[in-house]
């Protein structure tokens, strides 16, 4: 590990290497029950839900911390409810009093593909009928009923762990610090990524520090390579997952903008200081803007545009030189490059319509946060509150059709090449719409599962979906049908990004997880 001295308004930098998660080798050992090659949640989600998530403080418990998850499916309708074992494993512990008042506690041990060794425990668990308790040192299967619900105090409901210890003891159900650090996991994110994990499509994964990200897209090299923002860092992947170097960016900065830069990287921050540093690693040099930057940068054609926070679009050259300036544009919330014309969406849903040269050609109030996307033209498609347009480069709007209602903060809008353009309605009914050039719609398709606001990607005969939520989906691009779902954890706000690498393997970033899918699998019902 090597820390470098302090350049003028420099930052520290940091280059390490070490480890994600690479593709899993097949497990050592098959282990006295076998490797896991399937897992479910141990209820049914459709009708229970956990009322009291991982790592929540209990004020009955003294403040302590939630070691697991309680699953409850309403009042009258959970006691009695069979649990079924998440996966494949055996049984170390099984005892119908483990926790005395709290009911039984049923403890399971588990040989991942990795050739890690997970255990889950089921607590306030009672038999009911024939959903007796399995014996101990037994295997059970994927899905094999191991007991019911109880009726512990205060209610019933289930309690659930993941943890890499603990075979033979109940435990304590609440931790004094961080659960996560002496060994527990957070069941639902455990299960869930390890659904992905199990699809034929994986091939590496792991985990970045911020949960709230992508704040900006990743960069690909030409070798595969991935370069990522994370937690103020510049963090570089191998085609295999591994974290090849890394680099801090300065923890007291705030970083507006990653974008690729004539053969580097450019960073630029708040203030106003811009740096490019080298796609192999390394620092190379930085200059000072004199205006400050409130939002990501983005290329335009070979010019870089940036907005102050003074209400003013800059266009740079390749040289750093400013080309032209455009006032009174309000701090974007989207901005759209066409061919020819540029979409800048802000405050009070006022979209700016400029051209090359710098002019403002126009400036419209939107009924509602609109979505943009290129036309085949070099103008742009604009969808508002009421209708679908198209902006040719010279700013005429022609009237497409109706727009379908919305939900504009988690809405998303794309286009081909052809003209063809693809509508995702957000979280109000979730459907996503092929378009015709012309603004006929020749397909629509329910994607159910998804809650945010998707990234879309468009590759050969498929479109690729992904959420902040974890969603994702790959649908025919001619027929609209779904071809595949999975699903890997995500939060509440963040973003996701996806890009095929040159070894055919999708990169996907969402919330905290990085994983590689292998874009043949994902894609070949599509074609």
């Amino acid at each position: 590990m090597t820390q470098i001295a302090h350049l003028p308004r420099l930052v520290v930098l940091l280059a390490v290497a070490f480890t994600l998660c690479p593709p899993m080798p097949a497990a050592a050992q098959e282990g006295p029950c076998g490797v896991v090659d399937s897992i479910q949640f141990p209820v049914e989600t459709a009708t229970m839900e956990p009322v009291y998530r991982f790592g929540l403080a209990s004020s009955r418990y003294d403040g302590r911390l939630h070691a697991g998850e309680d699953w409850f499916g309403g009042r009258g309708s959970t006691y009695g409810t069979p649990v079924r074992a998440i996966a494949r494993g055996r049984v170390t512990y099984s005892a119908p009093l483990g926790w005395g008042l709290d009911k039984g506690v049923v403890i399971l041990e588990h040989l991942m593909p990795d050739g890690t060794w997970w255990y889950s425990m089921y607590g306030h668990m009672e038999e009911v009928g024939d959903y007796t308790f399995p014996t101990v040192y037994t295997c059970v299967d994927a899905g094999q009923i191991i007991g019911a619900i109880g009726r512990p105090r205060p209610a019933p409901h289930l309690h659930l762990e993941i943890r890499n210890f603990g075979p033979d003891s109940p435990g304590p159900g609440y931790w004094g610090t961080d659960p996560t650090l002496s060994g527990w996991r957070e069941p639902s994110r455990f299960i869930t990524n390890w659904q992905a994990w199990l699809s034929p499509a994986h091939r590496w994964h792991g985990e970045v520090a911020d949960t709230s990200g992508p704040h900006f897209p990743a960069i690909q090299r030409e070798d595969g390579v991935l370069i990522v923002f994370d937690d103020n860092r510049l963090k570089a992947l191998t085609t295999q997952g591994q974290i090849l170097w890394r680099y801090i960016l300065g923890d007291d900065r705030t970083i507006t903008g990653v974008l690729p830069d004539q053969g580097a990287i450019l960073v630029v921050d708040s203030a106003g200081l811009a740096q490019t540093w080298s796609l192999e690693g390394g620092y190379i040099d930085q200059w000072e803007l004199g205006h400050n930057v409130d939002s990501q940068p983005v290329r335009w054609d070979n010019l870089l545009i940036m907005h102050s926070g003074e209400g003013n679009l800059i266009a740079y050259a390749p040289d750093r030189s400013e080309v032209w300036r455009a006032a009174g544009i309000p701090r974007p919330t989207r901005i759209v490059a066409g061919r020819d014309l540029l979409g800048v969406a802000g405050g009070r849903n006022l979209l700016t319509l400029l051209s090359l040269d710098g002019q403002v050609i126009s400036q419209t109030t939107l009924r509602g946060m609109g979505d943009l996307a290129p036309a085949p033209d070099g103008g742009l498609y604009v969808r508002s509150a009421t209708a679908l347009w198209h902006v040719t480069p010279e700013g005429r709007w022609r009237w497409l059709g109706a727009a379908p209602t919305v939900q504009p903060s988690t809405s998303s809008l794309i286009s081909l090449a052809d003209g063809r353009f693809f509508l995702f309605s957000g979280s109000r009914d979730r459907l996503l719409r092929a378009y015709s050039p012309e603004g006929r719609v020749i397909w629509e398709t329910s994607l159910d599962a998804f809650e945010g606001r998707p990234f879309i990607l468009s590759e050969g005969s498929t479109l690729f979906l992904a959420d902040g939520y974890g969603h994702i989906a790959t649908v025919g691009l001619e027929t609209g049908a779904l071809c595949r779902e999975l699903r890997v954890w995500g939060s509440r706000g963040a973003d996701a990004w996806a890009g095929i690498g040159p070894d055919g393997v999708l990169r996907v970033h969402i919330a905290d997880e990085i994983v590689g899918l292998d874009w043949g699998v994902l894609s070949a019902g599509c074609r």
